[in-house]
C-alpha cells in the first residue's frame, strides 16, 4: 500500500469512525428497547396495541406487508412445520379460513422452519392459505414463545385477538363465534 492510500485511509477513519460508532450504538439500542418493550408486557402483543408492522416473502415469492393490509382484518397463525400440536390443528385452520374468507379476513400461516422444512410439511398438510417465511424475528415482536399461536388484527391495525386470551381447551366452535363477532364489530 502506497504511503497516499495509508494517509487516506486514516483520514477516513479519523473523519467516520464518530458517525459508525454512533449508527452502531442507535441500531443496538432500538434492538434492545423493543425486546425490553415486549419484556414489559410479559412477552405478549396486548389487544387493543398496534399490531407490529412487517414485510415477509411467502413460499410462492410474494411479498406480503402488513401496512399494505390495513383496511382489513388479518389472522395469523404462527407455527413450526416440527410441532405436532401445530399438525393437529391445521385442518380446523383450512376450515375457518374457508369459512371465512368471504369476509375480507386475510388469513396467513407465519412459519419459522428453514425453507426445505416448510416445503415438506406443506406437502403434507394442504393448506388452503398462504404461509410466510418468518426471516426477520417477526415472532418476536409478536412475543410468539410456543407453537401455535393465533393473532387476529382488526382492520384499523391493531390487534383484536389472541389465543392468549383464550381458554387453552377453546372449541373450534367458540373460535368460530369469536372471529364472527371481532369481524361484525369491525363492520366487514
Amino acid at each position: 500500500m502506497s504511503d497516499t492510500s495509508i494517509h487516506k485511509w486514516k483520514t477516513f477513519l479519523r473523519r467516520y469512525t464518530p458517525l459508525i460508532v454512533v449508527l452502531f450504538l442507535t441500531i443496538v439500542l432500538y434492538d434492545r428497547f423493543s425486546y425490553y418493550n415486549s419484556l414489559r408486557s410479559g412477552g405478549k402483543v396486548l389487544v387493543g396495541n398496534d399490531a407490529p408492522l412487517f414485510v415477509l416473502s411467502s413460499m410462492t415469492g410474494e411479498t406480503v406487508d402488513l401496512h399494505s393490509l390495513k383496511g382489513e382484518a388479518v389472522l395469523l397463525f404462527f407455527f413450526s412445520p416440527t410441532c405436532e400440536t401445530c399438525i393437529e390443528e391445521v385442518p380446523s385452520w383450512v376450515r375457518i379460513q374457508t369459512q371465512f374468507s368471504d369476509k375480507c379476513l386475510k388469513f396467513y400461516g407465519i412459519c419459522n422452519g428453514t425453507k426445505r422444512d416448510v416445503e415438506e410439511f406443506l406437502r403434507k398438510a394442504h393448506l388452503n392459505f398462504t404461509v410466510l417465511i418468518d426471516e426477520k424475528n417477526m415472532m418476536r415482536m409478536y412475543g410468539v414463545n410456543a407453537f401455535p399461536k393465533i393473532v387476529l388484527i382488526d382492520p384499523s391495525g391493531r390487534i383484536a385477538l389472541t389465543d392468549d386470551d383464550l381458554p387453552r381447551d377453546v372449541s373450534l366452535r367458540e373460535m368460530k363465534a369469536k372471529l364472527q363477532s371481532i369481524l361484525e364489530k369491525s363492520q366487514l
